[in-house]
């Protein structure tokens, strides 16, 4: 619910919010979402919001849901967009709006602990997929103390320069446990004959299981976890997907780096929107990557994890600027 009569002028992270009329600005871009009306019915609050921006001014419709503890907002691009919106007018309207709505700070916009955005609409592989929805959520605490100085510059996409490519799917009918590769000429070879890969179009980039370690859940149920490796313009991010715990964006392994660490928020941001993107072209019913043939993890149930198991759920990583543990983004479903 957003509070009325309150002077707000406290800053989170790259945002300073405003009252009459209630906004939330990004200091370093000067985008803006401004409430241009609001009406309340049954708990449930439907506005008009302005978004400007250097280049743009449009007025967008959303709806917030009100719980116990939990505010919702939902924002649905078919209400706004009569035919689907370029891939850089969307691109820059769903970096700031899935990021500045989280950032509403609860003792000044919202008076919940708990916020989550639903976007319905995106660029996906080329395509425009009108009904596919993706969720963010953040469980909100006092933000970090952090100097303007020490925040990173925001990502802000070009209108005219962002394009949407599509994926394509290279089958391996029975991969490896673990990838040999490396870098030829600014494409990674060997990975094609060793495991399936996503393969981008236009601006290459590549995305692949690259190793399988074996766990015991207390110590006793067999679990496969799979490392996933993005290689692009000669860097590569590995990653973990873990049946459990999901995808952690905030341990990364770069290039050659044994040591695991926390991405920038660029690097961070170009991996979850990747991912995001080239996910469910993932072939169903997913390949099945084995356990390692060392006679340490035989098992009678086996270590084996899917390859690209459907849906994908994203822990940890940027809002405002600030790194938030308690971040999650993940994919519903597809239309």
């Amino acid at each position: 619910m957003i509070l009325e009569g309150v002077d707000l002028a406290a800053a989170c992270g790259w945002y300073e919010h405003g009252q009459d009329p209630v906004s939330v600005t990004n200091v370093m871009t000067g985008q803006r979402l401004t409430v241009v009306s609001r009406v309340e019915t049954g708990g449930v609050v439907k506005l008009q919001v302005r978004y400007q921006d250097a280049d743009l001014d449009l007025t967008l419709p959303l709806v917030l849901r009100q719980g116990k503890g939990t505010t919702a907002a939902e924002l649905d691009y078919r209400w706004a967009f009569a035919k689907p919106p370029a891939p850089g007018l969307w691109r820059r309207l769903d970096d700031f709006l899935t990021d500045a709505l989280l950032a509403w700070s609860p003792d000044q916009v919202f008076d919940t602990r708990y916020q989550h955005v639903t976007a319905l609409g995106a660029w996906q592989s080329g395509v425009w997929q009108p009904s596919w929805q993706r969720r963010f959520s953040l469980s909100r605490s006092s933000p970090p103390a952090v100097s303007a100085a020490a925040l990173p510059s925001p990502w802000m996409a070009s209108l005219t320069e962002a394009v949407s490519w599509p994926w394509r799917y290279i089958d391996v009918e029975h991969p490896v446990s673990e990838v040999s590769w490396r870098w030829v000429d600014g494409v990674p070879q060997g990975i094609q004959s060793q495991v399936p890969c996503l393969e981008r179009e236009g601006s290459p980039a590549w995305l692949f299981p690259s190793r399988l370690e074996p766990e015991l859940n207390r110590g006793e149920d067999p679990m496969g976890l799979i490392d996933y490796t993005l290689a692009q313009a000669g860097r590569a991010f590995t990653f973990r997907h873990h049946p459990i715990a999901d995808l952690n964006l905030l341990y990364v392994r770069q290039n050659d780096n044994d040591k695991h660490g926390k991405p920038s928020y660029q690097d961070w941001k170009a991996i979850a929107s990747t991912l995001v993107d080239a996910w469910s072209c993932w072939r169903a019913p997913p390949r099945i990557m084995p356990a390692p043939a060392d006679s340490r993890w035989r098992h009678p149930f086996g270590f084996s994890a899917p390859v690209g198991e459907a849906g994908l759920r994203i822990q940890g990583g940027y809002v405002a600027g600030l790194v938030q543990h308690a971040f999650q983004l993940s994919l519903t479903q597809k239309g």
